[in-house]
């Protein structure tokens, strides 16, 4: 399969998510995007938007680049990226908070997801820090991007510790810790789709239950979440 990847340049996710499913036998091809000191109305005119909180994570990170075909993207609507993405069987976008409609639709099946938190009940940009206040399930859900945030078809669910319903934890996971658990279960979920032999037509969100979009969660209340959430272990 080949598979387009949509990363910040420099992103720890873009060439984790390269290596990954280059390791899983596909063909991968990284358009590496170039922000700088863009405004966010600048990105949106250019069709697409970098999430804040990754844009200074990837700014702290040095990471090598992946060995992968690589072209530097500063506006998708431009070739090579459209050209890239027709050609593409499926695209990734791990960095990318916001894509348009039209180029969504531009890869044979269009973009997939992986996002941190159980859909539909935890949408929005600390679905995992959410979770943990509520006491929830941890886990990743891989889903089809459409324009409205989080709401696309479901392809699968993959459950922090192996179960959805484990809620606590046994041990001394911190934030971070935890974080790196959920990309790491992003990175099967989305290999494991990746390989299915017929696309799945994937599960309406609302089939599954209720849709709630929650706001971020000021850095401040981190620690309460890990509280709250070992508390239900």
């Amino acid at each position: 399969m080949r598979v387009v990847i949509l990363a910040e340049k420099g992103s720890v996710h873009g060439t984790e998510y390269c290596e990954a499913i280059q390791a899983a036998g596909h063909s991968v091809v990284l358009c590496s995007v170039e922000v700088g000191a863009w405004k966010r109305l600048q990105q949106l005119r250019r069709g697409f938007s970098i999430r804040g909180a990754l844009r200074r994570r990837v700014a702290r990170a040095r990471v090598p680049a992946p060995d992968v075909e690589t072209h530097v993207i500063r506006d998708l609507r431009q070739d090579p990226c459209p050209s890239l993405l027709v050609e593409a069987d499926v695209a990734l976008a791990p960095d990318v908070g916001y894509i348009q409609k039209g180029i969504l639709a531009l890869p044979e099946h269009g973009f997939i997801n992986a996002h941190p938190g159980l859909l539909p009940g935890f949408r929005g940009n600390t679905p995992m820090e959410w979770s943990m206040l509520c006491g929830e399930t941890l886990g990743v859900t891989v889903h089809q991007m459409v324009p409205e945030v989080d709401a696309g078809l479901v392809f699968r669910f993959a459950y922090h510790g192996g179960s959805e319903f484990t809620k606590g934890v046994t041990n001394e996971e911190s934030i971070a810790e935890l974080h790196a658990t959920l990309n790491k279960l992003a990175l099967e979920a989305i290999c494991e789709v990746l390989s299915w032999k017929e696309w799945s037509p994937g599960r309406r969100q609302s089939e599954i239950g209720p849709a709630f979009y929650w706001p971020p969660i000021p850095k401040q209340m981190l620690p309460l979440c890990l509280e709250r959430w070992k508390a239900h272990g």
